[in-house]
């Protein structure tokens, strides 16, 4: 709907009816400033994006939690529970595959540095997971 009023106006606009030409100086100016906003907007979020890889890739020390003789790695702490991520040890690769667990279940942890910090193993595509 959009779309079609913007092409009626711009058409308006480009075949020099000047008795419409007010109402366009008006709509650019609002365009404008929409644009600006949106760009703005763009920029804040790559720059949290890029700042939170990095702060990931700049992180060394991890908690370590042994469950069922299976290791996992706390990503991040959710009220009164723990977000992990299965960890294989000797790759330093965590799998995306997050799980939500009590802080009072944990029974064996521990903290390790990662010299060069932790790496998630490759996301599945949509057309590996359709296919599963």
């Amino acid at each position: 709907m959009f779309m079609i009023v913007f092409m009626i106006i711009w058409v308006f606009y480009h075949f020099g009816y000047k008795w419409f030409s007010g109402f366009f100086i008006l709509i650019k100016e609002v365009l404008n400033i929409y644009i600006i906003i949106g760009f703005i907007v763009i920029l804040l979020f790559l720059g949290a994006t890029f700042l939170g890889g990095k702060t990931a890739s700049i992180k060394e020390q991890y908690m370590v939690i042994e469950q069922k003789e299976e290791l996992y790695v706390a990503v991040t702490q959710y009220k009164d529970s723990v977000v992990i991520a299965p960890l294989d040890i000797e790759k330093e690769t965590m799998t995306p595959n997050f799980k939500l667990m009590k802080i009072e279940s944990i029974k064996n942890s521990e903290i390790i540095k990662f010299e060069n910090g932790l790496k998630v193993k490759k996301l599945k595509s949509s057309k590996e997971f359709k296919e599963k």
